[in-house]
C-alpha cells in the first residue's frame, strides 16, 4: 500500500500547524522555498495599501517596503513604518539575527520585507497589524561592510581549525558556519564545555565552542534547555585555542549573514538513537489537499538525514489515469534542523495528475542507517522503500 498522509485541515491551518510543530525559522535571503511550499507565493503589495486597506491581505504572504524603526515597547522590537502607520515586525530567527546585527545601519532606512500579514491585537478600538517576517533587507542591497565588519583577513574553513592541531591558535581568524545553540544538538561532548555561556558554531561535520561574544539571537536561547533558534548563518571573528582536539574560539565579533544557512550534519544524540533507523514521519500537502501549481512537496524524517544521499535516492514521476505522464528534474532543499526535505519538480506537475515520490534504499541517515518504510509498500518496484503519492488539482 502506498503511503497517503490524511488530515482534515486547510492548507493554511495545516501550514501553521507544521510551522509550530517544527519551530520553524527560515533563512532570510529572499523568498524561502519552505515558506512558499507551506503558505504560498508572496504577493507584492504597495506599502500604503497594506495599512490603509488591510482586509484583502490578512492571512496572506506579502512582500512590501517601509522604513525600519525600533519599537517603543522594548529593546530588540522593530516596526515597519509606512507613512503615519506602523506594523509590528515578528521576526523569524535568521531575519532577527540580521536585523539585530545591522540595526545601527538599517534603522531609518527603507527595507523590503516578506512575511505573513495578520492582525496582532485590538488596542483602544484600533487594530494593530503585524508581519511575521522571514526576509528583511535594505532596499538597494546589503553593503559588503554591513555583512561582516572588521578586518581579519579571508575566511578560514572551520575544518582547517579542527584538523589544524593548534596551528592557528593565538591568531585572529574569521570563520563561518551555522549557530547550533548551547550545544542543543550535542555536536561536541558536554564535558568539553567551560562555561554555561558557551555556544556551538558548526560547518558540515566540524564544530567549535565559541565564547566571549553572544550571537545575534533572541534571549530565549540564552540558557541551555531553552528553545534553540539554531540554523542561523554566522560570521565569527576571534582567536582560537585547541585542547585535546576540541577548538574554542574567543570571539571578538559575531555577525549574522544574509545567505541561506548551509546544510549541517548532525550526529545522533545517543548510541541508542543511532541504532534506530529513520522513517518518513510527515508529508505535506496531505491527502485531499492539492499541490500548488509549482508542485512543492515537503517530507519530514524522524532523524537527521545525509543530504548527499538524497539526490540519488529520491525519484519522482507524474501519472495521469494510471499512465506515465512525465519524468521531471528535481530540486532538493534539505533543512537539517527540522529534518525536512522540500522537493520541487521541474517542470511543475500538469493539472489533474498524480505526483509519485519514491524513496530508494540509497537514502540513509547521518549514522548510515537506511530508511525503512512506515507502512508495507505493496506493489512498489524493487529498491523502493517508501512511496508517497500527491495530487495536483485542476
Amino acid at each position: 500500500m502506498e503511503t497517503m498522509i490524511t488530515g482534515p485541515w486547510s492548507r493554511w491551518s495545516l501550514g501553521s500547524l507544521l510551522l509550530a510543530a517544527l519551530g520553524l525559522g527560515a533563512p532570510a535571503a529572499g523568498s524561502d522555498v519552505l515558506y512558499e511550499a507551506l503558505l504560498g507565493t508572496a504577493q507584492p503589495v504597495e506599502p500604503d495599501a497594506l495599512l490603509s486597506t488591510p482586509g484583502p491581505y490578512l492571512g496572506r504572504v506579502v512582500r512590501t517596503q517601509g522604513r525600519l524603526e525600533k519599537g517603543a515597547a522594548r529593546s530588540g522590537n522593530f516596526e515597519l513604518a509606512v507613512g503615519s502607520g506602523r506594523a509590528l515586525l515578528k521576526l523569524e530567527p535568521e531575519a532577527a539575527s540580521l536585523v539585530l546585527t545591522h540595526a545601527g545601519a538599517w534603522v531609518g532606512r527603507t527595507v523590503e520585507v516578506e512575511g505573513l500579514f495578520h492582525r496582532q491585537a485590538v488596542v483602544a478600538s484600533a487594530d494593530v497589524f503585524a508581519l511575521r517576517a522571514w526576509h528583511v533587507s535594505p532596499v538597494g542591497g546589503v553593503a559588503a561592510a554591513e555583512v561582516a565588519p572588521g578586518d581579519s583577513g579571508s575566511v578560514l574553513p572551520l575544518e582547517a581549525l579542527v584538523y589544524g592541531g593548534g596551528r592557528y591558535d593565538g591568531m585572529l581568524v574569521r570563520v563561518r558556519g551555522t549557530y547550533r545553540g548551547s550545544n542543543a544538538h550535542d555536536d561536541l561532548p558536554e564535558s568539553t564545555r567551560r562555561s554555561q555561556r558557551d555556544w556551538i558554531l558548526k560547518d558540515g561535520y566540524f564544530a567549535a565552542w565559541v565564547n566571549g561574544h553572544e550571537p545575534p539571537v533572541r534571549k530565549r536561547d540564552a540558557v541551555r534547555g531553552a528553545r534553540p533558534e539554531t540554523g542561523l548563518a554566522l560570521d565569527v571573528v576571534g582567536i582560537p585555542s585547541t585542547s585535546n582536539g576540541v577548538v574554542r574560539i574567543a570571539a571578538r565579533e559575531v555577525h549574522g549573514l544574509p545567505e541561506v544557512s548551509p546544510a549541517v550534519m548532525s550526529r545522533a544524540l545517543s548510541t541508542d538513537k543511532a541504532a534506530v533507523p529513520p522513517r518518513v514521519s510527515f508529508a505535506f500537502p496531505v491527502a485531499g489537499q492539492a499541490l500548488s501549481p509549482r508542485g512543492h512537496m515537503i517530507v519530514q524524517f524522524s532523524k537527521p538525514m545525509d543530504p548527499a544521499r538524497l539526490e540519488r535516492g529520491v525519484m519522482v514521476h507524474f501519472e495521469r489515469d494510471g499512465l506515465l505522464a512525465g519524468l521531471p528534474s528535481l530540486k532538493f532543499d534539505y533543512r537539517d534542523c527540522q529534518r525536512v526535505l522540500v522537493i520541487t519538480p521541474d517542470p511543475p506537475p500538469p493539472p489533474l495528475s498524480d505526483v509519485v515520490v519514491d524513496f530508494l534504499d540509497a537514502v540513509v541517515d547521518v549514522d548510515g542507517r537506511r530508511l525503512v518504510a512506515g507502512t508495507k509498500q505493496e506493489g512498489a518496484p524493487d529498491g523502493v522503500v517508501e512511496r508517497i503519492r500527491f495530487q495536483r488539482g485542476p
